[in-house]
């Protein structure tokens, strides 16, 4: 199974810079970034970050099946 992040989809359809989400959410611009770009971040970012969304963490970050074709 592979995390997958759509909080860079969801920025930019919201036009919400990083900056703008560092602030709203307290954290650091590199945390709101690594989590942008896909990087696993823990549960306490990925919930500060829901909630200054106003989103479900579940259309945030998915996890999905990847196969292995032989």
């Amino acid at each position: 199974m592979e995390l997958v992040s759509k909080l860079d989809e969801i920025m930019e359809n919201r036009n919400i810079s990083l900056v703008s989400l560092a602030r709203r959410t307290g954290l650091a611009k590199m945390t709101i970034y690594n989590a942008q770009v896909g990087r696993r971040v823990n549960l306490y970012t990925a919930l500060k970050i829901a909630k200054a969304l106003n989103t479900p963490l579940t259309s945030i970050w998915q996890l999905e099946n990847k196969e292995k074709v032989a």
